[in-house]
């Protein structure tokens, strides 16, 4: 198993949270993720690794996912 982190802001404005967890593969680790993310922007990483960057763009759960290195 790989060790996956999540951080996205606090949704009361007041930093961030952030959850560790563990999965058999990216695709698991994303269908955690989506569970998980709270928010406007959220942060995946693997192993300490940024990973992506994630947004619920509505409420048809329809996600856009970008790589690490590219912004918003």
């Amino acid at each position: 198993m790989r060790h996956y982190k999540l951080i996205y802001r606090n949704p009361d404005g007041a930093g961030t949270l952030e959850h560790a967890f563990e999965a058999l593969s990216l695709d698991n680790a994303l269908e955690v993720a989506k569970r998980l993310a709270v928010g406007e922007w959220a942060e995946l990483y693997q192993d300490n690794v940024a990973v992506c960057r994630m947004q619920l763009v509505d409420s048809s759960e329809l996600w856009r996912i970008v790589g690490a290195n590219r912004g918003p």
